[in-house]
């Protein structure tokens, strides 16, 4: 009986007084719920609508060089001829790694040549059409794309003060960021977005090619920007 009669434990706030305080804790109520049920709705409304033209970033600057990237389609490459002879352009610069596929049937060996071979093609002279390389990269590919563009620049001791990077639809704002980073904050760095042909940019949500290439791309920008200490 006389453990029945034992004090139990001391309350917390006695235990550890000194230590803990009580406030009030505002809490929304059922209206003020479903406001930001809908405010967050439309955020992400918001946000899913605008991740194309957030991607598809279109910036250029004023600049004497050109860039396009080998692997760019043909239409790409022809409206990058028209950006280079209505820029009034003084070289126009061709880059990426080795083929994936083909190489055995070709004799170029890299998009980088591969590129400009159809750059000239189209009627570009050869003496205006540079081809850079790139090593072989499974990450990154853009990026070592720019660091080749960048040792070429070095090692030529060609000035440099701003360039253009023509690219495809929803890879360009990743672009201008992988350059951006590659060439520092000396150089300005501008981008060209070509509308992609496989889907409507407008209704990119509604083609197999446009769910892949946004989703692609905005997980590859995230990367991109983590990656920003490199």
């Amino acid at each position: 009986m006389s453990e029945l009669l034992q004090p139990g434990p001391a309350p917390i706030q006695k235990r550890f007084a000194g230590l803990l305080q009580r406030k009030p804790c505002w809490v929304p109520s059922p209206r003020g719920w479903l406001l930001l049920l809908f405010c967050s709705a439309g955020c992400g409304v918001a946000l899913f609508f605008g991740l194309y033209p957030f991607l598809a970033l279109n910036r250029p600057v004023k600049a004497d060089d050109l860039v396009v990237e080998g692997w760019a389609d043909d239409y790409a490459m022809e409206f990058t001829v028209r950006e280079f002879q209505d820029g009034h352009y003084t070289l126009l610069f061709s880059t990426g790694g080795p083929l994936s596929r083909g190489s055995y049937l070709i004799e170029y060996k890299t998009f980088a040549e591969f590129g400009a071979a159809r750059l000239r093609g189209l009627g570009l002279a050869s003496n205006v059409v540079v081809a850079v390389p790139a090593p072989q990269a499974r990450l990154d590919r853009t990026y070592q794309s720019a660091l080749a563009l960048r040792k070429w620049f070095q090692e030529t001791g060609q000035p440099l003060k701003a360039i253009n990077v023509v690219t495809i639809g929803a890879h360009a704002r990743r672009t201008c960021l992988l350059y951006q980073q590659a060439f520092g904050d000396g150089v300005a760095i501008g981008v060209i977005s070509v509308p992609n042909a496989d889907y409507d940019p407008s209704r990119w949500w509604k083609f197999s090619a446009g769910l892949r290439d946004v989703i692609g791309e905005t997980s590859g920008y995230i990367y991109a920007r983590i990656s920003a200490w490199r």
